[in-house]
């Protein structure tokens, strides 16, 4: 697993602990869960930016990264992205 970790993820497969694919009407979602990456987003971005370069997604994608403990504490079905790539 730690293999294909990093052949996904590069130098950042140590930091990612687990996927989930949501296949949806409206658009589909692609979750990843990471340990800490501090609260500055650097390693977050970079994390977005590979993941961005391995699936060859065009320039306008937009990747937004929320906070589990965000998540927890939201009122409705949205929560408000931390960082943006």
């Amino acid at each position: 697993m730690a293999d294909l970790s990093f052949l996904v993820f590069g130098e950042h497969g140590d930091s990612v602990n687990g996927v989930v694919v949501q296949v949806r009407k409206r658009a589909d979602r692609l979750q990843l869960w990471t340990g800490e990456v501090g609260t500055d987003g650097k390693e977050a971005l970079s994390i977005g930016t590979h993941l961005k370069k391995a699936l060859n997604l065009p320039e306008h994608f937009r990747i937004r990264f929320q906070l589990h403990t965000d998540a927890m504490k939201r009122r409705g079905s949205t929560v408000t992205a931390r960082f943006q790539l």
